[in-house]
């Protein structure tokens, strides 16, 4: 017998002695090394297993409770705006968008999806969707119905340059919840993002005969929110909500795992919030075609039905 093995017997005779048993009870210092290692190895496995087991039952249990809670509260007249869970943008790689948004207990419904894209190469900038607060969607449709009256055609009502833009400046008068979702098609930075939305406002203000209105203060807000000197890779994504006062918040979510949104600023200014969301819902040159096009059907399929 070895020198290994007798130290071994020794020291499994004293465990016996001490009334210890010996298959379960040797000195650790006994063990070779490998059947340490499989010893804690497996103790690890059973200990992770069971937490992985547990986490995953969590998970789904809680993810459940929200989306079964979100949908008892879908009128079935309106389903028609969530036959799937999400919505790719056409033409694009980006992440699908989310068909619900749940922002500081506000819950957001998309209407309409598309592409902002730029110069006559038709370059695609970034996915952005245009979403209503679920509570005030009756009051939206209620709105378009009315001013239409006796139109057949609610599509050329609600696509004409001037009706058009009677129509959503009521509805942003009397409150109505809007948000608006961007997502870069590739990757872009806080600077570029926040000069588009600049000049968005200001061409809309322009085209839409609100040259009256002073924006000043709306577009300092709008800076001092988009002042980081950081990248948006692509499928990061801002977050425009409006909430019950008519104030625009501002927030950022990163594209990398288990990143949490970040809150940019907020704008008080409703001139400006008013011009940027009409530049994305009504003629002359909408920022999106697509993505006015797109709501513009949901919303006549919803009045019809």
């Amino acid at each position: 017998m070895s020198l290994f093995h007798r130290r071994i017997a020794i020291a499994s005779n004293k465990a016996v002695q001490y009334g210890f048993s010996k298959p379960y009870f040797r000195p650790f210092t006994t063990f070779p090394v490998s059947r340490l290692a499989r010893n804690w190895t497996a103790y690890g496995g059973v200990v992770g297993g069971t937490a992985l087991c547990f986490g995953l039952y969590y998970n789904y249990s809680v993810s459940r409770i929200v989306q079964e809670s979100s949908l008892e509260d879908v009128n079935p007249k309106y389903k028609k705006l969530f036959p799937e869970d999400t919505w790719q943008p056409d033409n694009t790689t980006v992440d699908p968008f989310l068909r619900r948004v749940s922002v500081d207990g506000q819950e957001f419904w998309l209407l309409g999806l598309g592409v902002r894209s730029v110069s006559f190469l038709k370059l695609q900038v970034y996915a952005v969707g245009i979403y209503v607060e679920k509570d005030d969607l009756q009051n939206l449709l209620a709105t378009i119905s009315s001013a239409a009256g006796a139109e057949t055609d609610l599509s050329a009502l609600i696509l004409d340059q001037e009706q058009g833009l009677a129509l959503f400046s009521k509805l942003f008068d009397s409150n109505v919840r809007f948000a608006l979702r961007i997502v870069p098609v590739r990757n872009t930075d806080f600077g570029h993002l926040r000069d588009g939305f600049v000049r968005s406002v200001m061409a809309s203000l322009r085209s839409r005969n609100m040259t009256d209105l002073d924006p000043s203060t709306g577009i300092s807000e709008l800076r001092n929110a988009m002042s980081r000197k950081l990248s948006v890779p692509k499928n990061g994504e801002l977050m425009l909500t409006m909430d019950k006062n008519g104030e625009l918040y501002i927030r950022y979510h990163s594209a990398k795992a288990n990143s949490k949104p970040e809150a940019l600023g907020k704008v008080t200014d409703k001139t400006v919030i008013k011009a940027l969301f009409l530049h994305y819902m009504t003629a002359p040159a909408a920022a999106s075609e697509s993505a006015r096009n797109s709501m513009t059907r949901n919303l006549v399929e919803l009045i019809k039905q």
